[in-house]
């Protein structure tokens, strides 16, 4: 039986769409402050001046059914929606919600001041692209012995997604001690930014 490929975004592309067309139709644009979208290596931040309406509840973003009484910016929502950026009826934030949970992304996150002057929306990226930290590698574990290289392995192990555990574990398995080594010292290179360390 052949194995299929599961595709995973960093972003689902509706929740990112929908973020950016809400910070549009809901930006206060008396005030000069510019829509501001920053890239972060584990999330996306959509910034707005304008908070949400006063009928609104903090709440209300947690359940999904933030539904305003009032609404800023009729003519631009009207035309966002004959473009078919948005759907109008307060749905922006419920489709960001879905998709996000749709993709196995972490939850999108709601942020605004409590004088509503600014409103945030963050992204998070799926757990899957996820920048994890570099490899750490303490000084007092180089030690070319086998105790010393599998104590290393053990933590490159734990290091690595879990589901690759036992193929990791399998390849060690089957090596040689001095195969081991090898790899170990290709390894490092990788793994540290300074390159392999030895202790005399």
């Amino acid at each position: 039986m052949q194995a299929e490929a599961v595709r995973v975004w960093n972003y689902p592309y509706i929740a990112l769409e929908e973020a950016v067309a809400n910070c549009l139709f809901h930006r206060n644009y008396l005030e000069r402050e510019p829509v501001k979208i920053r890239i972060e290596p584990n999330a996306i931040l959509l910034y707005n001046s304008g908070g949400p309406d006063r009928s609104i509840k903090r709440e209300d973003f947690t359940t999904g059914r933030a539904i305003p009484k009032r609404y800023r910016n009729r003519r631009l929502g009207d035309f966002l929606k004959e473009l078919k950026l948005t759907e109008g009826n307060a749905t922006g934030l419920p489709a960001i919600k879905k998709a996000m949970q749709q993709h196995n992304s972490p939850e999108a996150l709601f942020d605004f001041d409590d004088e509503r002057t600014w409103f945030q929306v963050t992204l998070p990226i799926h757990e899957k692209f996820k920048q994890k930290p570099p490899f750490p590698l303490p000084k007092e574990l180089i030690i070319l012995s086998p105790a010393g290289i599998d104590e290393i392995l053990d933590k490159l192990i734990a290091y690595v997604d879990v589901k690759y555990a036992e193929i990791t574990v399998s390849a060690i398995a089957s090596v040689q001690a001095g195969a081991i080594i090898i790899i170990w010292v290709c390894l490092i290179p990788v793994l540290s930014p300074k390159g392999p360390m030895f202790v005399k």
